[in-house]
């Protein structure tokens, strides 16, 4: 008997050269899994030996300039931009002076461009109104560059066994509660061949780059300090991790993507370098853009 006929009928399916995307990713899938839990073991040893110091990280936070009158100035001057840019939308749509591919493309500009560029003009701004530098008001240490983008590889492979088991369950949750499990817009519209490849092209740079770096500097940067001031560091890392969750709007990514923001503020508190957050959050996007480029039929699977 050859190998091919001891084959059950479903793994010879599986072994098409179709099939082959699907197989690439779980293998990579496979590897980074058992990656992270040997990097878990290492960090458990690690933490055995030298334990959290709660204190040691309420003072590093406390030295930063953000408190929570910064902190809600940053978020109303957002929620206006962001009210202003649905509103002239809304208004273009009521016009018709725009066709409705035309008028998304417009969307997707004023969300995915304007608005983080205006995000980080606004806090450079406040930085600058400090008389600190980037360095002092936001825990951006680039002479440690090298050692932060490592420890952020590191950090975020031991985060996704971790995240992976809370994302399974959410979704078992879901399925049992026969709650409709959808995809977010952005995945919807990168998984869409008939949108122009500039545009996904342009979106994808934006989660792996910018999207890392804005919503580091903010969440971890500014909203974490500015909550470590009233709270206890683990508790505002709750707290600030469970918004930044629900302000992706998606109900079904909420549990894996608060784990995930919890790693983040963690990494934060822990080492007060805002480069290795914003290393994980870049690996954390690229790898799910990655996951839905190869794996079309699973893309409610990805909590992007």
């Amino acid at each position: 008997m050859d190998l091919q006929t001891a084959l059950t009928p479903e793994i010879r399916d599986l072994l098409k050269p179709e099939n082959l995307p699907l197989l690439i990713a779980a293998f990579v899938f496979g590897l980074i899994i058992l990656t992270g839990l040997l990097a878990d073991v290492l960090l458990l040893v690690y933490l055995r030996v030298k334990p959290l110091d709660s204190r040691k990280m309420a003072e590093r936070m406390k030295v930063l300039p953000w408190d929570w009158r910064a902190a809600g100035t940053v978020v109303l001057m957002l929620v206006a931009l962001h009210g202003c840019i649905l509103f002239g939308i809304y208004l273009l749509r009521r016009s018709a002076l725009l066709e409705e591919q035309t008028l998304t493309l417009t969307a997707i500009f004023l969300q995915s461009l304007l608005f983080p560029s205006v995000v980080l003009l606004v806090i450079m701004v406040l930085v600058r109104l400090q008389g600190r530098s980037c360095k002092k008001s936001l825990g951006l240490h680039f002479s440690r560059l090298w050692r932060d983008l490592l420890l952020g590889g590191f950090l975020y492979l031991a985060t996704i066994p971790v995240m992976a088991f809370y994302s399974m369950a959410y979704l078992k949750l879901l399925q049992f509660l026969r709650f409709p499990v959808f995809r977010q817009d952005v995945v919807q519209f990168l998984s869409d061949p008939s949108q122009p490849i500039w545009i996904r092209v342009h979106l994808v740079v934006l989660a792996v780059l910018a999207a890392p770096i804005v919503e580091e500097i903010f969440f971890r940067g500014i909203a974490l300090p500015a909550a470590a001031k009233h709270l206890r560091p683990m508790s505002a890392a709750c707290l600030v991790s469970l918004l930044f969750a629900v302000m992706h709007f998606h109900i079904p990514s909420i549990v894996p993507l608060f784990v995930i923001a919890m790693s983040f503020s963690l990494a934060y508190l822990c080492t007060g370098s805002l480069v290795v957050p914003i290393v994980m959050h870049a690996l954390f996007n690229a790898v799910s853009i990655t996951g839905l480029i190869l794996l079309k039929d699973m893309q409610d699977l990805l909590p992007l």
